[in-house]
C-alpha cells in the first residue's frame, strides 16, 4: 500500500459528510419554508366544552407559549445561517487538507 493512500479515504469521507450535510440543509430549509406556510384551509372542530375545559386548554396554552417563546441561545445559534456557512467551511477545509496531504505524500514518493 502506497504511503499516499491513508489521506484520500478520508478526505472522501469528509466530503461525503460534507455533501450529506448540505443536503441536509436543504431539506431543512425547504421543510422550514413549508410549515412556515401554514395550512391553507380554515380548519374548525365543533363540540362541546365546559367552562373548567376551555380554562384548563387556556392555560394550557399560555404555558405552552411561554416556553416556546423562551428559545436558548443553542436554538439561536443553530438556526442562524452563518453557523451552517462557517460548518461548512471548515468541513471543507478538513477535506482538503486530507487530500493535499494525500498528493504532498504520493508526489515525494515518487
Amino acid at each position: 500500500m502506497k504511503n499516499s493512500f491513508p489521506p484520500l479515504p478520508r478526505g472522501i469521507g469528509t466530503l461525503l459528510v460534507l455533501i450529506a450535510a448540505v443536503v441536509a440543509f436543504c431539506i431543512s430549509r425547504e421543510h422550514d419554508r413549508n410549515r412556515d406556510a401554514g395550512p391553507s384551509g380554515n380548519r374548525s372542530v365543533a363540540a362541546k366544552v365546559t367552562g373548567e375545559e376551555v380554562a384548563a386548554l387556556a392555560s394550557e396554552v399560555r404555558e405552552l407559549r411561554a416556553e416556546a417563546e423562551q428559545e436558548s441561545v443553542v436554538e439561536e445559534v443553530l438556526d442562524n445561517d452563518w453557523f451552517d456557512c462557517i460548518a461548512f467551511a471548515g468541513t471543507v477545509v478538513i477535506a482538503a487538507s486530507f487530500f493535499a496531504e494525500a498528493y504532498v505524500r504520493r508526489e515525494t514518493s515518487n
